[in-house]
């Protein structure tokens, strides 16, 4: 483009192309020399956004691009690919840049009817291997019959990427703004989203499942569609290796208490287990779990933690990776929690780089490491305290949108004086870059 790159020639991770690099000498100007760098594809690295789109035959635009609907169009710019109709199908035709042009008379055919199209792409970098992909349009009169669908997204696989509700998730060649479209499930904690234009940011999205329901303005705005469909996702990652193993105290004198009720949710205490799903929790000895994810305790009881008495006991969860490689993405981890007759707790300083705060925010018993009855409060005795009321919600800390280097300072105060507790703090750092 006329500009002059340095020596290192950076070239982003998802560019393919050619790039024309020419060397002149400073003092005849002249071209000494040139190089051409071509980047093609990784082998295998290449699939559809989608493999099918249903059209109704009175909403079809005129200008139909099947490298827009599958998610092709960057390889199609780059000449990586080119479209033809299958053999077997009739009545539309397409160009090699993947506009098509139906030639049927869809007042006086059959419908529904399905086109299948083609696309012959570059497998490779050797520059002979080709591969194909098929891709359906199906064009229909009537879209009563819609159902429920579902979908599976792996995070990791596209961070950024905008997902269509209508077309990538229901798969309807139609607008998203014919109805309305509003978030009937999602994940504990994931605030902010909105779909109304029926996009789905995946950036935005914390994982776990979602429902999004599509509701029409009129069966005739949407080819009789006269349902509501919901669309469920299950919105995963890989982080399933990063789910650890976490260690919990317990003091014997409060877990035998006569005033002790309640339960203990294991969950709290995994630093992870927010990015997997399917968890499921197994205990010691007659401790019954339950709990609406199967991660709830009774501290007291037969049944509860009172029945195993001092020392250390294992919980164990397994768990996969919803919308990612099943096979590759089931674990299993540990709760280990002690029961004791003493417990030394003294303050805890914890440091974090601000895009590594993990999702739903950071547990201040998990941190503390020890589970007791008492009231968390922001320190106001703490020199530096960035820390304010909405920043701490039932011993939760998150923080809100903000740059910079925060130190937030919480204080922890036991209203019983089992195993000799007394009231410590914990300090949490925050910074916009990780440092050495």
């Amino acid at each position: 483009s006329g500009t002059t790159p340095d020596e290192v020639v950076k070239i982003p991770s998802d560019w393919v192309g050619t790039m024309i690099l020419h060397y002149y000498n400073d003092v005849a100007c002249s071209d000494m020399a040139t190089i051409t760098i071509t980047v093609d594809r990784n082998p295998g690295d290449f699939t559809f956004n989608r493999s099918e789109v249903i059209y109704c035959a009175s909403e079809i635009p005129e200008a139909l691009s099947l490298g827009y609907l599958s998610g092709t169009s960057a390889q199609n710019a780059n000449g990586f690919g080119t479209w033809t109709v299958k053999s077997t199908t009739t009545g539309a035709t397409v160009t090699t840049a993947g506009n098509v042009q139906f030639t049927d008379d869809f007042t006086t055919i059959g419908l529904p009817k399905s086109y299948i199209f083609v696309y012959t792409y570059d497998a490779g970098c050797d520059g002979t291997s080709d591969d194909t992909q098929e891709f359906t349009i199906t064009v229909t009169d009537n879209l009563d019959t819609l159902t429920d669908d579902t979908d599976n997204i792996c995070k990791d696989d596209n961070p950024t990427r905008v997902y269509d509700l209508m077309k990538d998730g229901l798969g309807l060649g139609i607008e998203n703004n014919a109805g309305t479209w509003t978030i009937e499930g999602q994940p504990d904690g994931n605030v902010g989203l909105d779909v109304s234009d029926g996009l789905f940011r995946i950036k935005d999205a914390k994982i776990g499942e979602y429902k999004f329901l599509f509701k029409p303005s009129s069966a005739a705005d949407v080819c009789g569609l006269d349902g509501t469909p919901l669309l469920t996702i299950a919105l995963g990652d890989v982080s399933g290796a990063a789910v650890s193993d976490g260690r919990l105290k317990l003091c014997i004198d409060h877990v035998t208490s006569a005033t002790t009720t309640g339960n203990l949710k294991l969950s709290d205490y995994i630093s992870g287990i927010g990015k997997v799903q399917d968890v499921q929790w197994s205990a010691p000895g007659t401790v019954v779990t339950t709990g609406t994810d199967n991660d709830e305790v009774a501290i007291k009881g037969t049944t509860g933690i009172e029945s195993l008495g001092v020392g250390t006991h294992k919980f164990t969860f397994s768990y996969t990776s919803a919308g990612c490689d099943a096979s590759t993405q089931q674990g299993e981890g540990y709760l280990y929690i002690t029961v004791t007759s003493y417990v030394n707790m003294g303050d805890i300083e914890l440091d974090y780089c601000r895009p590594d705060l993990p999702d739903g925010g950071i547990n201040l018993y998990q941190a503390l490491g020890v589970y007791m009855p008492g009231t968390w409060s922001i320190d106001a005795t703490a020199a530096v305290n960035d820390a304010v009321a909405d920043n701490l919600s039932e011993a939760v800390f998150t923080e809100a949108d903000v740059s910079g280097e925060k130190t937030y300072v919480f204080k922890f105060t036991p209203t019983e004086g089992y195993c000799e507790l007394t009231p410590v703090t914990v300090t949490i750092i925050v910074r916009d870059e990780s440092y050495n």
